[in-house]
């Protein structure tokens, strides 16, 4: 139970106590940041939610949560006022609402259990998609400048259009330095920003002329040439675009630039995964710990967060298990140091070549991130790479 009333937590707890026969045990945190961490740790049957908390409110709040444990059955606690936030809700992911002081405890025990029920029967109906096949909205984010973030940005996009042929979009929200446009060779009049105010009012036809296609199956989201500052979007009209998104690709990589603000931070809150890149440098990994500290402390759920080290090589002053045991996180992925190769392919307007190392370990990752097994003989053929 996530509920910051200390009254309505009594009162549940007493409504449970007087059920005969209901063998419930109840965990009970205050806040959602420590419901979603507490949720990493420990299983449990049923969520039962309060829309109204300290560091969240409403829907986002479900979302949130829907998010962190999609399989999970969610099961909303509102006020008299709020209930028709709770039917929204319902729509957002939760299994069903309770308006608070109207129900006895045997409805509520009943409501828990047909809200498992649901969830079991919804998980075994036939053709249930896997998370691998559902619409996921990935980020990059560089733990400082210069670790190529955009780079993996790019090259991931790419990558996932082509293993799982599904629409792709790439979008720059780096709105201050965003260079997915130059990379991808990608020219539009309009940017993110455009897409932010035009959130409300979206359509296929807007759409098409707000973003620009690359190649086959990728579109791009570009950001501003320049940036005036009084334009900067706000996070929550950047999360409906992202909603709308997920409507029309299979995928959405989005590239957060560097570091983590409170602007990024609130982006996050409508992405599936994230990856964080660094190199195997001092101040990186020291950004990167800083980066995993914040994010840790917003709740957002490590399981969502894979760390990538580029640029590496054997002069690295850092080995890959050195730097597993400085940010006490695994390396999803690493990837060489191709520097030289990247600036001779940028320079001719095109990106790492497939056939070239970087270019197979781009497929690599992006078949991990989308579930998809990599051939025996390119796993070998690696090997020796993630011995370093």
């Amino acid at each position: 139970m996530v509920e910051d009333s200390d009254g309505d937590v009594g009162l549940i707890k007493g409504l449970l106590a007087e059920e005969d026969g209901a063998a419930v045990q109840l965990s009970h945190v205050p806040r959602l940041g420590e419901g979603l961490s507490l949720l990493e740790r420990e299983r449990f049957d049923v969520l039962l939610l309060d829309l109204s908390l300290p560091d969240s409110q409403g829907l986002d709040t479900v979302v949130r949560a829907h998010r962190a444990a999609p399989e999970l059955p969610i099961l909303v606690l509102t006020c008299l006022d709020d209930e028709g936030l709770g039917v929204q809700a319902v729509e957002q992911g939760a299994q069903d609402y309770l308006v608070k002081g109207q129900f006895a405890g045997g409805q509520l025990v009943r409501a828990m259990r047909y809200a498992i029920a649901r969830r079991e029967a919804q998980a075994a109906r036939p053709g249930n998609s896997s998370p691998a096949q559902r619409e996921k909205v990935l980020a990059v984010v560089g733990a400082k400048g210069g670790c190529g973030a955009t780079t993996v940005a790019c090259h991931t996009a790419m990558e996932i259009s082509l293993r799982t042929n599904q629409r792709t979009l790439l979008a720059d929200f780096d709105v201050v330095s965003g260079t997915v446009g130059f990379l991808m060779r990608v020219e539009s009049p309009y940017s993110v920003l455009d897409a932010a105010e035009n959130a409300d009012r979206l359509d296929a036809d807007l759409w098409k002329s707000l973003t620009c296609n690359a190649v086959q199956n990728v579109d791009v989201l570009t950001a501003p040439a320049t940036l005036s500052y009084k334009r900067l979007p706000k996070p929550e009209r950047l999360g409906r675009v992202l909603k709308f998104a997920r409507l029309h690709y299979g995928w959405t990589v989005i590239d957060l630039g560097r570091g983590v603000s409170d602007f990024s931070r609130n982006v996050l809150d409508e992405v599936d995964e994230t990856l964080l890149v660094a190199v195997p440098d001092v101040v990186a990994l020291s950004r990167c710990k800083q980066i995993l500290e914040a994010l840790g402390a917003s709740g957002y759920p490590r399981q969502h967060l894979h760390l990538v080290v580029n640029q590496v090589s054997k002069r690295s002053p850092f080995s890959l298990l050195e730097i597993e045991s400085v940010l006490e996180v695994p390396v999803y992925a690493a990837l060489t140091d191709s520097r030289k190769a990247l600036d001779e392919a940028y320079g001719h307007g095109k990106l790492a070549p497939r056939t070239s190392p970087l270019g197979s370990q781009f497929s690599g990752l992006a078949s991990k991130l989308a579930g998809i097994e990599e051939p025996a003989s390119k796993r070998r053929k690696f090997a020796t790479f993630w011995r370093l």
